[in-house]
């Protein structure tokens, strides 16, 4: 299902009426294959912010912060990262 969505070409940082991606939800529910699609299609990890109020989640988290826990998807995150960053050098 996920590559339906990537290959229509959505917007992948568009954020839902509480202010979260695809790859928050992706990440919160520990879907590790959907993370890697998301981050290989240009999903950002770090720098968006959901604005959403709950008990489990303080406001104002990024995706990365739902990984709290998952070892192997914040790793997956601070790859995706350290390759963008070595793609503008």
């Amino acid at each position: 299902m996920i590559h339906f969505f990537t290959r229509k070409n959505l917007i992948i940082n568009k954020q839902d009426i509480l202010g979260k991606t695809a790859l928050m939800y992706a990440v919160e529910y520990g879907l590790k294959e959907t993370v890697e699609v998301l981050l290989a299609k240009g999903a950002k990890a770090f720098s968006i912010k959901d604005f959403s109020t709950s008990d489990r989640y303080p406001k104002g988290m990024c995706a990365y912060d739902y990984a709290q826990g998952n070892v192997e998807l914040q790793a997956l995150m601070w790859k995706r990262q350290a390759e963008d960053r070595e793609s503008v050098r």
